[in-house]
């Protein structure tokens, strides 16, 4: 539609331009005939006067000036028509023709916008933290079929080793198995070790209970059992003034240890062990004593102000 109307516009601007022109050309004929003929008047009027130099020269008819001004507009005519035709064909060529579409290079990109790009981040670090998460989920552990598989009671039975009996009793003092005390002091201990490696097999058992009896016979004599007890009381001096279960425990053990510096108490103590062991009875009355003591600090002490219920505060004559 719009190329219609521009080609319209181009046709009548050729029309006038082509009109104006021939009205141009016919005034300047017309002009050209008035100047003529007026010339040519005078010229005979001089001439009548003096020589009649021949026939006069015909003035041009105005049907020839009228087809001078027709050739002449015919020409402009056709001259704008042509021009009006090649303009009008240009310009419908060119709306005739399509858009050009914009050339994208082969190895460039589009632009990605702000959403994608940021989906294209968010994706990029999901990736690069899932490996990390998946490492660091601790792996579930795989069943045991040994602890899931129902076991027989022959099988619990075949694989528990079987309780060790204990010695039978003997009145033999002097016995291979006869049972080491642990109550002893390092250095009496490291002296009876000796002895024995440097006694025949055969005089062994008589090396190792003459070792315990000297033993607990010195710690009955008044002024030597000091050394013993002493190396007990002085390392809980200072527990044994703080509150609560350490301090009456410390408290304790120097009681305990007081009444066996005594000479009732020391004989009563390591001459009970005594029998003990050349009765072969060590481990019985070992509980024995423990439990003694038990029942003593409990009765003699009802608030637990220098024991702990259910503790004897001391060792033990043997390892259980």
């Amino acid at each position: 539609m719009a190329s219609t109307k521009y080609i319209g516009y181009v046709g009548g601007v050729a029309v006038a331009v082509g009109v104006g022109a021939a009205i141009a050309a016919a005034g300047q004929g017309t002009a050209n005939a008035d100047a003529t003929d007026g010339g040519s008047a005078a010229k005979d009027a001089g001439t009548s006067t003096s020589v009649n130099a021949g026939p006069k020269r015909s003035a041009p008819g105005p049907a020839k000036t009228l087809s001078k001004i027709n050739d002449n507009v015919a020409k402009v005519s056709a001259q704008v028509t042509k021009t009006a035709h090649s303009v009008s064909a240009s310009i419908s060529d060119s709306l005739a023709k399509p858009a050009a579409k914009p050339v994208t290079k082969v190895g460039s990109k589009p632009t990605p916008s702000p959403a994608d790009f940021e989906a294209k981040q968010v994706d990029r670090l999901k990736k690069m933290f899932e490996p990390r998460q998946a490492a660091a989920q601790p792996t579930a552990p795989k069943p045991d079929s040994s602890v899931d598989a129902p076991v027989s009671r022959a099988a619990v039975q075949a694989d528990t080793p079987a309780p060790t009996a204990a010695p039978a009793w003997s009145p033999n003092p002097f016995r291979t198995d006869d049972p080491t005390p642990t109550n002893e002091p390092e250095l009496v201990q490291q002296l009876s070790s000796t002895l024995i490696g440097i006694t025949p097999e055969a005089l062994q058992p008589f090396t190792r209970e003459g070792v315990e009896a000297g033993y607990r016979v010195s710690q009955m004599v008044p002024w030597l059992n000091i050394v013993v007890p002493a190396t007990k009381i002085i390392p809980n001096l200072s527990p044994a003034l703080q509150s609560g279960d350490d301090g009456a425990r410390a408290r304790q053990v120097i009681v305990n240890q007081l009444l066996i510096t005594t000479q009732p108490g020391s004989i009563a103590f390591y001459g009970y062990d005594e029998v003990a062991d050349l009765l072969n009875v060590e481990h019985p009355a070992d509980d024995l004593k423990q439990q003694a003591f038990v029942t003593a600090w409990n009765i003699l002490d009802p608030f637990h102000l220098a024991h702990v219920p259910d503790e004897s505060g001391i060792d033990r004559t043997y390892a259980v």
